[in-house]
């Protein structure tokens, strides 16, 4: 776009800032040091939990009596096992432990023999097993949602099609704003046949603020609100505006009642458009396209705007 403008303009950015700012932004460090940070907070958990579960077991079960309960028949296998995979084989032991009869403590079985020849044969042994089940358990969930967590972060958050259309919302942002500050509209009044965030009044002013340091207090002539008005209320704002936003189809946006009421108005305003104002290039924005009008004052001379999706 070749205008000159106005409004006031902020200071050039030096180049490095330029390049800074159109470029994807990286991934913050604390993303990248999730996973080891995440992992050293929970290897101590799990250090802390299993210091505790052992001063717990040593100080009010492992010393007392097995009950009746499934504590004595745990033990009697893991005892038995252990003493068999010694006299016999580990080999023979653990497919022993594992062809009991018994289905209660099929899985724990061989576990806790491997957990025996490690660490010796014990209660504190045998009840540790639990807590190790536990924490295996506790690793997983973490893993999957520390996963799903680094995943969701070095992901682009934005389809290339929502961005692209984004781009072209500031392109369309950057036009309305030079076409204003360039015939010296302090307050630019705008109708929008749909109601749409994208093409809102109060987000235009915050883009325009943002891209250029100038703080612009548009006005949304149209849409009115969610509900259908009467014709000639709809019209009248469509004279009273400066910039006028038409899509070229004939669909009825998000359905809303004043969207409904636009489109079977759309031939009769876009009529009164290409009658009154001019044409100042079609904006394709999220799969619809969109041209954009303005008073004949306000178009620039031929040749001297160029419309692009800008670069951010």
């Amino acid at each position: 776009m070749s205008l000159g403008s106005k409004w006031p303009r902020p200071a050039p950015a030096r180049p490095h800032e330029w390049e800074r700012l159109r470029r994807r932004p990286e991934h913050p460090p604390f993303v990248r040091a999730a996973p080891l940070r995440t992992w050293a907070l929970f290897l101590a958990l799990c250090l802390a939990e299993f210091l505790y579960f052992d001063a717990r077991t040593s100080k009010h079960y492992t010393w007392i009596y097995p009950r009746w309960n499934d504590q004595i028949q745990y033990l009697t296998e893991v005892y038995t096992g252990y003493a068999d995979a010694r006299e016999n084989g580990w080999g023979k032991g653990l497919w022993h432990s594992l062809t009991m009869p018994a289905a209660q403590g099929a899985l724990d079985r061989p576990l806790v023999l491997l957990l025996f020849r490690a660490a010796g044969p014990s209660r504190s042994a045998a009840l540790a097993l639990n807590l190790l089940a536990w924490l295996a358990l506790q690793a997983a969930v973490v893993a999957a949602g520390l996963a799903h967590f680094v995943e969701c972060q070095w992901a682009d958050p934005h389809s290339d099609d929502f961005i692209a259309g984004a781009r072209r919302v500031n392109a369309l942002a950057d036009l309305i704003f030079h076409l204003s500050g360039d015939s010296g509209l302090k307050s630019p009044r705008i109708a929008v046949d749909q109601i749409t965030d994208c093409l809102d009044g109060q987000i235009l002013r915050v883009i325009c603020y943002e891209r250029h340091g100038q703080w612009v207090p548009f006005r949304m002539l149209l849409p009115t609100g969610y509900f259908a008005e009467r014709e000639d209320v709809l019209m009248d704002r469509l004279a009273q505006s400066d910039f006028v936003l038409l899509p070229n189809d004939d669909s009825a946006g998000q359905g809303y009642p004043y969207d409904q009421e636009m489109r079977a108005l759309r031939p009769k305003t876009q009529e009164w458009c290409r009658a009154h104002l001019s044409a100042l290039g079609d904006f394709p924005l999220f799969g619809r396209t969109w041209t954009l009008y303005g008073r004949p004052e306000l178009a620039p001379p031929p040749g001297a705007l160029r419309i692009t999706a800008s670069r951010g």
